[in-house]
């Protein structure tokens, strides 16, 4: 595929970035030598100088020499005036007079100027606009007139005589910042090609040198990305690897007992396959049930965020689960404000809810109790969730949420999923799961908090009763 011609490229955008800094130095130039100008031309500093140069020139000398020398000055300086400026600008005028007012020598210009003495400031002459400046000496007394230039001509004289050296200046200086700033990048580009060298499935760090600041940060960020791929692999694989392992034996019992039932010679041993079958099953069943929540809980996005009632939700499931709970003789209790409105993933609370009614239904003994609370701290939502079965040991609490682990204990067909699951889903809401001792000390006890978003104000009745119950 054919490289764009105007794709947005760094190097033209560094080039086009100097260029600009170069377009308003030379802006700034032109500013500064047209305020110099200002300054020169209203202070008259420039006329005072030569008019006190023409001063000492004329020290001593009678009123022949001193018309001589102004007229040889006067012609000095226009020259130089019209070799080195516009064409068209007008001529300086000189006046050389004695302190009494007798004109020793007139510009032509002057000749029919009335005003014998002409005074510091600016003037009309022959409908010229000239600015003045005086010199008076005991023996001489200087008056130079010079035509005030137009701000709009001087300041386009000034651009005029910046643009050539500009201009000249210009392709080598775009030359030179070309080639440094493919230089500078060259790094940058040897870092693409290594990346673009790498296999697709080497998640290895980058093992380059870099020595440049500036890329520094962008090694660093990649090799950290690069540190979540692996983890996130091996996670992957270990899952794979422990839920083939799990879905084995399910199969396995699956495959001998549809097998026995086709070979069974009798009823009873029909119906004792039959039972056996159903609960290999069933177990296969519940555990590509607990991978499929898995999957959704790591697929979730802002998208199915909704804002549900937890109260509700919570009462639904503990309903649903009731009848299994009386069977097994297990009392279910639930404290919780009339209703909880909040904005979450509406698939992460039963997820939660689900698998710790589920464990405490499955792991207690009868006539146990599970104990469900629902409130607000704060600003979080606090669900507990416990019971007085038989509980974790310490080192069973320091591995609850590890995956496909279930407790030396347990007599449960499970496959150790349940708490990994609450915990990604509390992870979903922005929380965490806990787990500690349960009722008086005994059975265990599960804690999921996670902000409390999209919630009414707390001014509302049922909020602030709620805080006021935790």
């Amino acid at each position: 595929m054919t490289k764009r011609r105007w794709e947005p490229s760094l190097t033209r955008r560094v080039l086009s970035a100097l260029l600009l800094a170069f377009v308003t130095v030379w802006a700034v130039l032109v500013t500064v030598d047209f305020l110099t100008f200002k300054f020169l031309t209203d202070e008259r500093l420039t006329l005072h100088a030569a008019s006190g140069a023409l001063a000492e020139a004329l020290s001593g000398v009678d009123e022949t020499g001193a018309a001589l020398i102004a007229r040889a000055t006067e012609i000095q300086f226009n020259h130089a005036r019209h070799d080195g400026g516009p064409k068209g600008i007008e001529d300086m005028l000189f006046r050389v007079s004695r302190p009494d007012g007798r004109v020793v020598y007139d510009s032509p210009g002057l000749k029919n100027f009335a005003s014998p003495s002409i005074k510091e400031g600016t003037t009309e002459v022959m409908g010229k606009t000239y600015s003045i400046a005086v010199t008076e000496t005991a023996q001489w007394r200087i008056v130079l007139l010079e035509p005030v230039v137009p701000d709009a001509l001087a300041l386009r004289l000034l651009i005029q005589g910046l643009v050539q050296p500009m201009l000249i200046a210009l392709p080598f200086l775009l030359l030179s910042l070309w080639w440094a700033v493919r230089r500078g990048l060259q790094p940058l580009q040897t870092l693409v090609a290594t990346v673009q060298a790498r296999d697709s499935r080497d998640v290895s760090a980058l093992s380059m040198d870099m020595r440049y600041a500036e890329l520094r940060p962008i090694v660093i960020a990649l090799n950290e990305l690069l540190a979540r791929a692996r983890a996130g692999i091996q996670r992957e694989r270990k899952f794979v690897q422990d839920a083939a392992h799990e879905l084995r034996t399910p199969m396995a019992v699956v495959s001998a007992q549809a097998h026995a039932l086709t070979s069974a010679s009798d009823l009873p041993a029909q119906a004792a396959a039959k039972a056996a079958l159903e609960r290999a099953v069933a177990r296969a069943s519940h555990l590509v049930h607990q991978l499929l929540t898995l999957a959704r809980l790591d697929g979730l996005s802002t998208q199915a965020l909704r804002v549900v009632d937890l109260v509700a939700l919570t009462r639904d499931i503990v309903i649903d689960l009731t009848p299994l709970a009386d069977a097994r003789g297990i009392e279910i209790t639930l404290q919780s404000p009339e209703t909880l409105p909040a904005l979450l993933f509406a698939e992460a609370w039963p997820s939660i809810l689900e698998n710790l009614l589920g464990n405490a239904l499955k792991y207690c003994h009868p006539k146990a109790r599970v104990e469900v609370s629902l409130a607000i701290r704060g600003d979080l939502v606090w669900l507990s969730v416990q019971d007085d079965g038989p509980g974790m040991s310490g080192d069973e609490l320091a591995h609850a949420f590890v995956r496909f682990r279930r407790g030396r204990e347990s007599v449960s067909t499970g496959a150790g999923l349940g708490l990994s699951i609450v915990q990604d889903a509390a992870r979903c809401l922005g929380g965490h799961a806990q787990v500690q001792a349960g009722i008086c000390g005994r059975g265990l006890s599960v804690v999921v908090s996670f902000p409390l978003r999209g919630a009414p104000n707390k001014a509302d009745g049922n909020i602030a009763d709620v805080a006021g119950d935790g």
